[in-house]
């Protein structure tokens, strides 16, 4: 059978399309991170502040 080059071009293109992929789910993770990270920073915020108005007194 000969080569006609058919199955490089399908690898090009699976491997495209699964490079878009990645870059499609690394954005959605940087959507969604913050939305979960909020109310964990604004807890370390809230204990900081509250350490700091102890240390004052």
């Amino acid at each position: 059978m000969p080569d006609t080059g058919e199955r490089r071009e399908i690898t090009r293109r699976v491997n495209a399309k699964e490079a878009e992929t990645v870059e499609q789910s690394k954005k959605l993770v940087s959507r969604t991170r913050p939305l979960y990270a909020s109310p964990e920073a604004n807890n370390k915020a809230r204990l900081a502040d509250t350490k700091k108005a102890d240390t004052k007194k």
